[in-house]
């Protein structure tokens, strides 16, 4: 994964939507911030599996929602030791179509709009919670004056 945070939030940003199982290298000093982006640009339920030191005296393998993974990583620092790979499930199809199709319609709606209005009217045209389509109007860089 990419040592920069913007650069690896943007990398892991264009594979939100991806439906293909997703395979990460990452190493001892990121695994963390890797985990915690993931839970907040793929979703913390989705599920994954973290392999450490795989193949050496010290193997373990975990599994459970970015969120769980998270927590365990970060409340062990044992866990945060080695050589990582990380495998996330893909997103469900119907998330996909419907996500993207949110993303399209905000993204068109905040070159007109700030974020707030821009955010409920998306939320009325594709049926979407107002709450989440604010945070991803957010994510998006739009910024409420």
């Amino acid at each position: 994964m990419h040592s920069k945070p913007a650069a690896r939030r943007k990398r892991l940003e264009a594979l939100k939507y991806e439906q293909r199982t997703l395979v990460f290298y990452e190493s001892s000093h990121r695994i963390l911030k890797t985990l915690v982006d993931m839970g907040e640009l793929f979703g913390s339920a989705r599920q994954a599996v973290i392999g450490r030191e795989l193949t050496k005296q010290f193997e373990t393998v975990l599994s459970g929602s970015l969120a769980e993974l998270s927590a365990r990583v970060a409340e062990d620092s044992n866990q945060q030791k080695g050589e990582f790979v990380v495998i996330v499930a893909g997103a469900e199809a119907k998330a996909t179509a419907h996500g993207a199709e949110q993303e399209r319609v905000l993204t068109l709606l905040l070159d007109e709009l700030p974020p707030a209005r821009a955010a409920k009217l998306a939320a009325q045209i594709t049926g979407g919670r107002k709450s989440e389509m604010y945070t991803l109007a957010q994510q998006l860089g739009g910024k409420d004056s």
